[in-house]
């Protein structure tokens, strides 16, 4: 038996992520982890590295801006 596919979600939309990890929950062929900024990627990646990276890149850049 092959092991669950690890896939994280990077979106700076709570209720898109929500909505993601819901509907992900019906598939039992993948694990779906949700962060919400860059930052947390790439803390998120020095514990458990990931199969497949969705990254939304304008909003997450967007929310690590400084001042």
């Amino acid at each position: 038996m092959t092991s669950r596919k690890r896939v994280l979600l990077a979106d700076s939309s709570e209720e898109f992520r929500w909505l993601m990890w819901r509907s992900a929950a019906n598939h039992n062929f993948f694990s779906l982890a949700t962060v919400g900024s860059g930052r947390d990627v790439l803390l998120c990646m020095q514990k458990q590295t990931a199969d497949l990276l969705l990254m939304d890149t304008a909003g997450c850049l967007r929310s690590n801006r400084v001042g």
